[in-house]
C-alpha cells in the first residue's frame, strides 16, 4: 500500500511540474494588455476597430465604430509561435449595418510595437485586417 501511495505522490508531482500554468502561458499575453486601435484595411467608409486586451484569458473586448457601431467579447483560444488566437462574438449592435456575428481573431505583435489584426467570420466568407497601435490613455 505504501508503495502505491508513493507512486501516486510521485506521479502527482511530475504532472504538476510538467503541466503549464496559466500565469506562464499568459505572460506574453499580459504584455499586450491595453487599448489597441486601427482602421480596417480596404473598407469604405472607414471603420475603426478598438480592442481592449485585459492580458487575461477572458474579458477582452472588440468595438467597431465608424459607419457601424457594434461590440462583443473576445475569448482567448491559444498562442501560436508568434500570434494569439481569440474567438469573437459580436453581440451588441446599435447600427443596422452591424451584423451580430461570430469570428476568429488573430493578433500578431510586430517588431515596431504595433499589432497585426486579422478577423475571419466563422464558416468562411468575410474577413478583414488592420494594423493596431496601442492607445495612450
Amino acid at each position: 500500500m505504501k508503495r502505491l501511495s508513493l507512486l501516486a505522490v510521485a506521479m502527482g508531482i511530475a504532472v504538476a511540474i510538467l503541466a503549464p500554468t496559466a500565469s506562464a502561458s499568459t505572460a506574453s499575453l499580459q504584455s499586450l494588455a491595453g487599448r489597441w486601435t486601427g482602421t480596417l484595411d480596404g473598407v469604405k467608409p472607414k471603420i475603426v476597430v478598438t480592442i481592449d486586451l485585459t492580458g487575461q484569458w477572458n474579458g477582452s473586448r472588440t468595438t467597431l465604430t465608424g459607419n457601424i457601431n457594434c461590440s462583443g467579447p473576445l475569448t482567448f483560444l491559444g498562442k501560436g509561435d508568434a500570434s494569439y488566437r481569440f474567438s469573437e462574438h459580436i453581440m451588441k449592435s446599435t447600427s443596422p449595418s452591424c451584423e451580430l456575428a461570430r469570428g476568429r481573431v488573430v493578433f500578431t505583435p510586430l517588431a515596431d510595437g504595433r499589432l497585426d489584426y486579422a478577423w475571419k467570420l466563422l464558416g468562411g466568407g468575410q474577413s478583414s485586417t488592420a494594423t493596431l497601435s496601442r492607445s495612450v490613455t
